[in-house]
């Protein structure tokens, strides 16, 4: 399992997200940070989602990475590498029966959107190479008002 983040291939874009709970179940915040072939960010985003565990957040940011992928312009001319630090929210979004009942409405919203394109990769990742969806995840639990935002080329 890689340690550093590195770069996807042309024309693929890499989502790293993460979620964070202070606790269970706590302030809960998640994040996730879409970045090209140059390490170039394209699109983040960071939340607070209220009280939730840690393998909701985790989970629940992959479903929130996606929807925002889906709003980008890059979402007809590129793939797509997920990369997550739990296990468990990566197997859940490969192997939807294995997701938890309280967990089913995201899976089922994560489900539709795969549907919709066959580009995507799923990818355990260390935290060590998640760093920064990991930090403004963290960041995501104090926030007072969301964030979303996506970077085009010069």
């Amino acid at each position: 399992m890689a340690t550093n983040w590195s770069t996807p291939p042309p024309r693929t874009l890499k989502l790293n997200t993460d979620g964070v709970a202070k606790g269970k179940p706590r302030l809960a915040g998640n994040e996730g940070v879409i970045r090209d072939h140059h390490g170039f960010i394209r699109e983040t985003f960071s939340e607070n989602i209220g009280i939730q565990d840690s393998n909701f957040v985790k989970f629940y940011a992959i479903r929130e990475g996606i929807s925002l992928f889906f709003s980008s312009p890059w979402v007809t001319t590129h793939s797509v590498v997920v990369e997550n630090d739990s296990a468990n929210a990566i197997n859940w979004v490969q192997h939807h029966c294995k997701v938890l009942w309280r967990m089913k409405n995201t899976s089922n919203s994560i489900e539709t959107f795969l549907r919709r394109s066959t580009r995507f990769t799923f990818k355990q990742i260390m935290r060590e190479a998640n760093n920064i969806a990991d930090g403004l995840a963290k960041a995501g639990v104090l926030r007072d008002s969301n964030f979303k935002a996506y970077f085009q080329n010069q």
